[in-house]
C-alpha cells in the first residue's frame, strides 16, 4: 500500500486539510450509500411494507455507528495527542483498547437483539404488517454489526495513522460491494429484504477485515498491542475507555438523535397514516445520512490534524485548523441549501 505523504505538525494547514478533506468526505459519501441501496432496492423489488421495516430497523443500525464513532473519535484524539508526544507504545494501547470495548459493547447489543427481537422491534415502531419483514431484516443484519463496528472505529484511526486514501478505498469497495450484492440477491435471486440485509451484512465484513488487515499489516504507529490482563492493568482499560467514550460521547449523542427523530417519525405516521406513511417518512430519511457525512466528512478531517498539533502544543496551528474546518463547514453547508 501506498503511504500518503502526510505530516501532521509541519505540513501547510490548507494543503493538510484538503488532502484529509476530499478522501474522507468521498469515502463517507460512499458510506453513506449503504442504507440507500437497501432502500432503493428493497422497495423496487419487494415493495412498501419491506422499506418501512427498514426505516423500523434503521434507528438500531444509527444506535451502533454512534457507539463506533464515539469510540473511533475519542481514541483517536488520545492516540493523535500521545503520537505527537512521541508515546506511540501507549498510542498502540489505546487504539487495542478501543478495539476491544466496542467489541464487547456490540456483542452485548448482538446478543439482545437476538433475545428479545420482537420487543425491541415494537419499541423501535413496528407493527403486525411489517414485523415479519423487520424481523428478517434485523437478524440478517446482526452478523455485519461487529464488523460495522470495526469499520465505524478503525476509519477514525487509519485517518489519525495518516492513510486517508486507505481508509478512502475501504468505505468505496464496501458501498460498490453493497449495491451490487443488493441487485443480485434482490433481483435474481429472488431472496427480498433478508437478502437485502446479507448484502449489508457481507458488505460490512469485507470492509471490516480491510480495516483489521491494515492495522495488522500497514499501519504506521497504530498497531495492535498485545495488552496485560493484571488487576492493575484491567483498572487502566477501563479507566482509558472511559475517557474515550467522554471525548466521543458528542458524536454518539448526534447518532442518537437522528434515531429518536425516527423512531418518534414511525410511530407518528404509522398512528396517522400506517405502513404506507413510515415508507413514505423513510424515502426522506434517507436525505440524513447524505448531509450528516458531509458535516461529519468536515470534522473528521480536522480532527487528526487538531489531535497530534494540541499534543505538541502549537496551539497555532490548532487554531488555524479550526479555521479553515470552519470556513469548509459554511461553504459545503451554503452548497447543500442551494442544491436540495
Amino acid at each position: 500500500m501506498k503511504r500518503d505523504q502526510l505530516d501532521f505538525g509541519n505540513d501547510k494547514i490548507g494543503k493538510l486539510f484538503r488532502l484529509m478533506f476530499f478522501p474522507t468526505l468521498i469515502g463517507m459519501l460512499f458510506n453513506s450509500m449503504l442504507n440507500l441501496c437497501d432502500g432503493m432496492f428493497v422497495g423496487h423489488g419487494v415493495g412498501s411494507d419491506a422499506l418501512a421495516a427498514i426505516n423500523i430497523v434503521a434507528p438500531l443500525f444509527l444506535m451502533c455507528t454512534g457507539v463506533g464513532l464515539m469510540f473511533g473519535i475519542g481514541a483517536s484524539v488520545i492516540c493523535g495527542i500521545r503520537m505527537a508526544e512521541g508515546n506511540d507504545k501507549a498510542a498502540r494501547i489505546i487504539a487495542t483498547q478501543a478495539f476491544i470495548a466496542g467489541g464487547i459493547i456490540f456483542a452485548i447489543i448482538i446478543a439482545l437483539c437476538l433475545m428479545f427481537t420482537r420487543p425491541i422491534l415494537y419499541m423501535l415502531g413496528c407493527s403486525p404488517v411489517l414485523e415479519g419483514y423487520a424481523t428478517d431484516y434485523m437478524l440478517w443484519l446482526l452478523p455485519g454489526l461487529i464488523f460495522l463496528y470495526l469499520s465505524c472505529a478503525g476509519m477514525m484511526l487509519i485517518r489519525q495513522d495518516g492513510a486517508p486514501k486507505y481508509a478512502m478505498t475501504v468505505q468505496m469497495v464496501s458501498a460498490v460491494l453493497n449495491i451490487f450484492l443488493d441487485w443480485l440477491m434482490v433481483f435474481p435471486m429472488g431472496m427480498g429484504i433478508k437478502g437485502a440485509a446479507i448484502a449489508t451484512s457481507i458488505s460490512c465484513g469485507v470492509s471490516g477485515l480491510m480495516v483489521l488487515a491494515y492495522f495488522i499489516f500497514s499501519a504506521r504507529v497504530l498497531r495492535f498491542y498485545r495488552l496485560k490482563m493484571s488487576v492493575k492493568s484491567l483498572r487502566l482499560s477501563l479507566r482509558n475507555v472511559g475517557y474515550m467514550a467522554k471525548i466521543g460521547l458528542a458524536t454518539f449523542i448526534a447518532e442518537i438523535a437522528i434515531g429518536v427523530m425516527m423512531v418518534t417519525g414511525n410511530f407518528m405516521f404509522m398512528s396517522y397514516l400506517g405502513e404506507d406513511g413510515v415508507a413514505a417518512f423513510s424515502v426522506g430519511c434517507y436525505l440524513f445520512p447524505i448531509i450528516f457525512s458531509i458535516n461529519n466528512a468536515v470534522a473528521q478531517s480536522a480532527q487528526p490534524i487538531i489531535s497530534y498539533n494540541f499534543g505538541s502544543g502549537d496551539l497555532g496551528r490548532v487554531k488555524a485548523v479550526l479555521r479553515t474546518s470552519l470556513m469548509t463547514a459554511c461553504a459545503c453547508g451554503v452548497i447543500i441549501s442551494l442544491t436540495m
